[in-house]
């Protein structure tokens, strides 16, 4: 039996395949704080951020609006922080029937604020899910598999708890409290550290090549060059510039990649037999 959270191990996956989720860890209260100083600037500011979020989905909700529009809401976990996905009518079609709960989204689009109802959340424009076996086998392949827990991120809080049950705790019982949590962390950075040497090891091959081709089988359809495109659109730009064989013939698609890691994944899943 497997315990613990579903993002276990994968620290350093979800890191890499986020952005611009600052204000997702930052507390409520602070945010709110903001809001009060200059409300206007507040939102324009909230406005022009464009996160890109992981996490599993725990819940979700479908609804109709007065205008008879569908709507769904999902509620997600991340690595190290919590937040929501609105998905409006526009895109509501292409996910309704993908978004279940217990699998894990990788989501990209518009933040959306709100201090006054305790709200962080996504405004989904693109999204790719998968199962938690194929986001495993995902970060294990780009080595980035990992023997972080959340379990750091628990001792602060149940420290915090502790002495707000207990205000009473000697000072050699908070001493011990805070060193498991310190060792917890070193253990958790040294570990990233030779990861990440590893996975820099890596990109440096994978940064020499002059281009990367993928072969468009006869079979495939033109929504899987759509999907192509969707995939590609969300990629961090690199200096590996990307082309598709098509019928034979060379095809720039003007997309570049930083690496093909996720790449070649994405065609063992979606393109090869």
């Amino acid at each position: 039996m497997v315990s613990g959270h579903p993002l276990d191990s994968l620290k350093m996956y979800c890191e890499r395949r986020s952005s611009n989720v600052r204000h997702f860890k930052m507390p409520m209260e602070e945010l709110a704080e903001l809001q009060k100083q200059d409300e206007e600037k507040f939102k324009k500011d909230m406005s022009k951020i464009q996160p890109k979020a992981i996490g599993v989905i725990l819940d979700s909700r479908k609804i109709i609006t007065k205008t008879g529009k569908n709507m769904m809401f999902l509620y997600c976990e991340g690595f190290d922080y919590d937040f929501e996905v609105t998905i409006y009518d526009k895109y509501f079609d292409d996910y309704k029937d993908r978004v279940d709960i217990g699998k894990i989204i990788v989501v990209e689009g518009r933040l959306m604020i709100d201090p006054n109802y305790n709200r962080k959340a996504i405004a989904l424009q693109t999204a790719n899910l998968g199962s938690l076996t194929q986001v495993r086998q995902q970060a294990r392949d780009m080595d980035l598999l990992d023997n972080s827990r959340r379990r750091s991120l628990l001792a602060q809080k149940q420290q915090k708890t502790q002495e707000k049950i207990n205000p009473d705790l000697t000072q050699g019982e908070k001493e011990k409290l805070k060193n498991t949590s310190r060792r917890e962390k070193k253990f958790d950075s040294d570990l990233e550290e030779k990861i990440a040497k590893n996975k820099e090891v890596k990109e440096e091959l994978l940064n020499t090549l002059e281009k990367y081709i993928i072969t468009i089988p006869k079979t495939a359809k033109k929504d899987d060059l759509h999907r192509l495109k969707d995939f590609l659109v969300q990629e961090q730009p690199g200096g590996i510039p990307v082309f598709i064989l098509l019928d034979e013939q060379e095809v720039d698609t003007k997309f570049s990649v930083a690496n093909t890691t996720d790449l070649e994944e994405w065609q063992k899943q979606n393109l090869e037999l």
